[in-house]
């Protein structure tokens, strides 16, 4: 069943301030004239959305309390990003008076990992996503080859050919070439389009926070398709007050919030922590309902009131206590968030306004002054929308206005949780690791401090400080008992031994298994360790394998983010677009994962394949101009390219040049047109000199080498034919080492480092 969208707000002047929603108090007169079974009605309305606020609360505090494990998760992964032990491992390191030292790995590891992420899934000279246009089921059974005229019927019911208005016959070919050419023009209108809208929307920096929270928390989430402007701010002239000295009003602008009545749908990030899905499955395909959490205060619980014109009244009665109801200390999350950024200056009281998206029933559509029927919905349909709430007081419904029903949430993963519906983030994947650099750090200062003095034991009763100071300092003086014979009996000091070097090699082993675990090496992160290769070729190869996972987060982020999302922002345009030269059978496809993490590699296979491609063999094969294209575009350089009218008239003149020069005996110029004949000889002349010279070259070359040949054979007791594969065995192994050499010198060049 199709949904249709609900109706537009109330009309409202650009010289009135919004306002709330409509209210009871506004329908009084009408409600006067009611019959008492329509005032019934009424009542059992009120009850109905009454129950609704209940039953949609009940239903949070139960997504609240399933949640609460995962909440543990990420506070344990918080304190190890911003380097602080759990309160259980203080506690007991404070009571063992041991070292409370924290190495953090971790947050350069996160850090790295998302910049990276934002770097390669986020590109700033082009997208990571597009559209393509669809095969038209209409012509879906015609060929571009066909040369079969076009059929057409006629008025009396009998086939006719199609004709130009020229009288030319048109074939099916031009009509499947035709309906193509407008499906891509559509695609790329519709593709503009949606571009367009999430740059307006930032959606690039609200992607940002979310892959920022997915590195660390292990989930992303980002809502919309949503009319990010209900309201525009509109500054309209008026006149001010009298100027006393020349008499006239002064001019001044007044600032008015009017309806946006150009809506284009935006994105906006959402923090995991005010995120609270449905817990029964880990496929947020599959997920029955969702809730999001806005804990405001007053001014904010306005604003969001007039941009989703909430009911006034019931808003007004929210509002009309002197403090919001919700005591945000009640969130034991929140607390601890609050102590990991030392900072208690927060207003605990808050509303907590919540939205639901999931099912709804046929009666709670009445209850809220909705006419299913007018919209095609019937008692037995599924009906998706959401809902306002706050503190079980239903403020404003919605019906989903995508026909499709889905859920406008994305999330991506940094490492999917098969069991939950949240990911893990690198913090949980190199936990174990982490707390290994801890041990070993700790142990290190630990023993440090135990090796750097000794231990001293004293008799008591037998020796004594001259001051009475039992601390060990300098050119001190001791008094020892009449009775004492050797001063070692009663005197005695025992150094502990320094294992600096075992723990050492401990701390290394725990930084070389992070970067195993998060295939995050140091080398990613812009610095070198010793365990890291020092040849060019050797880090070229290891940085290639450590984009292993970054590409399995990248195709994380394709399938779950931006494919779902840009399917959404098609529908919304197909649906609510008044444009029709952007509708279209199209579909998204996603390329983070394929041309934007492989461009450095692409870009070296298209110049190998140039190279291949200049050869005599390869040319007929080659379409060059795609080739030369395809090499520029990966190396980000454009417009360059002439047109191909330009180009057809530069070959023509070089066609006209050959002919002529051959029609004189000649070779054709080597320079452009126009050179003067003398220089072309004289180029023709170095030419020719130079032939000349590689020609004795390559003649020297063959005789010493038969020279070889033959003291290779004399001197080894071998035949000519083996010596002369023996010495193109050693040409090939020194020729690779010469390619290897220059490979690794130009991997120096590009990266600063290697030989």
């Amino acid at each position: 069943m199709a949904l249709k969208p609900t109706q537009d707000k109330p009309e409202i002047l650009d010289d009135q301030q919004p306002e709330f929603g409509p209210s009871d108090g506004d329908m009084a007169e009408a409600a006067s004239h009611e019959t008492p079974a329509e005032e019934a009605d009424d009542a059992a309305r009120a009850a109905q959305l009454a129950a609704l606020g209940g039953v949609l609360y009940a239903k949070f505090v139960d997504a609240e309390r399933k949640r609460q494990n995962i909440e543990l998760r990420w506070l344990e992964d918080l304190r190890q990003f911003h380097g602080r032990y759990d309160p259980s491992v203080e506690r007991d390191l404070s009571d063992s008076e041991s070292c409370t030292l924290f190495l953090n790995i971790t947050k350069p590891k996160t850090n790295a990992f998302s910049a990276r992420v934002m770097d390669m899934g986020l590109p700033t000279d082009e997208k990571n996503w597009g559209l393509s246009a669809t095969p038209v089921p209409e012509i879906s059974g015609m060929d571009t080859q066909n040369e079969t005229p076009a059929m057409s019927a006629s008025p009396d019911g009998t086939q006719q050919q199609v004709v130009t208005p020229d009288g030319n016959t048109v074939l099916e070919k031009d009509i499947a070439d035709s309906v193509k050419k407008e499906a891509k023009s559509r695609c790329e209108k519709m593709e503009e389009e949606i571009d367009d809208q999430l740059t307006e929307s930032r959606h690039n920096s609200v992607q940002r926070q979310a892959i920022e929270q997915m590195a660390r928390l292990g989930t992303g989430i980002v809502l919309g398709p949503v009319v990010v402007d209900e309201w525009k701010v509109k500054w309209q002239p008026s006149l001010g007050p009298v100027d006393p000295v020349t008499g006239k009003a002064n001019s001044q602008w007044e600032r008015k919030l009017v309806p946006n009545k150009d809506k284009r749908p935006g994105v906006q990030w959402v923090d995991c922590w005010n995120f609270y899905p449905d817990m029964s499955t880990g496929d947020p395909k599959g997920w029955d309902h969702v809730f999001i959490q806005h804990l405001c205060n007053a001014a904010e619980f306005r604003k969001i009131a007039k941009r989703f014109n909430f009911d006034r009244d019931k808003t007004k009665e929210i509002l009309a206590g002197k403090t919001p109801t919700f005591n945000v200390r009640t969130l034991s999350w929140m607390n601890e968030l609050r102590s990991l950024s030392d900072n208690d200056n927060f207003v605990d009281s808050r509303y907590r306004l919540l939205r639901y998206f999931g099912n709804l029933s046929y009666d709670d559509l009445m209850a809220s002054g909705m006419d299913p029927e007018s919209m095609g919905i019937e008692e037995d349909d599924d009906i998706f929308g959401n809902v306002w709430f706050c503190d079980n007081t239903v403020l404003r419904i919605d019906l989903n206005p995508l026909d499709s029903g889905d859920i406008p949430i994305s999330v991506c993963y940094c490492d999917k949780d098969e069991a939950s519906p949240f990911g893990i983030g690198m913090p949980r994947l190199m936990r174990g690791e982490q707390d290994s650099v801890n041990s070993a750090w700790r142990m290190k200062h630990d023993n440090g401090g135990l090796s750097v003095c000794p231990q001293t034991v004293i008799r008591l009763n037998s020796v004594r400080p001259a001051d009475g100071d039992y601390h060990m300092k300098p050119r001190k003086l001791w008094y020892a008992a009449d009775d004492v014979v050797k001063v070692s009996d009663v005197f005695g000091q025992f150094a502990i031994d320094s294992h600096q070097e075992e723990l050492d090699n401990i701390l290394q082993l725990g930084i070389r298994f992070a970067d195993d675990v998060t295939q995050l090496p140091l080398l990613m992160q812009g610095d070198q360790a010793p365990h890291i290769t020092q040849t060019a070729q050797g880090m070229s190869l290891l940085y290639n394998a450590s984009t292993v996972v970054l590409r399995r987060t990248i195709k994380f982020l394709d399938d779950y983010m931006t494919e779902p999302l840009i399917s959404r922002f098609y529908e919304w345009n197909m649906q609510f677009n008044p444009r029709d030269d952007i509708k279209g059978d199209f579909r998204c496809v996603a390329r983070g994962s394929s041309t934007l993490l492989d461009k450095e590699q692409q870009g070296k296979s298209l110049d190998m394949a140039m190279q291949l491609a200049m050869q005599p063999t390869w040319q007929p094969y080659t379409d060059m101009k795609k080739l030369y294209q395809q090499a520029l575009t990966a190396k980000r350089i454009q417009d360059i390219i002439l047109s191909d009218d330009e180009i057809k008239k530069n070959l023509e003149v070089q066609a006209q040049q050959a002919q002529a020069a051959a029609q004189a005996g000649q070779k054709a110029p080597a320079g452009p047109a126009g050179m003067d004949p003398a220089a072309v000889q004289l180029e023709q002349d170095k030419i020719a000199v130079k032939r000349e010279e590689i020609a004795a070259r390559r003649e020297a070359t063959a005789s010493a080498e038969r020279i070889q040949i033959a003291r290779m054979a004399q001197d080894q007791n071998l035949s000519i034919q083996d010596a002369a594969a023996k010495l193109a065995g050693i040409k090939v192994q020194a020729d690779s080492k010469i390619q290897m050499f220059n490979s690794e010198l130009d991997m120096k060049q590009r990266q600063g480092s290697g030989i």
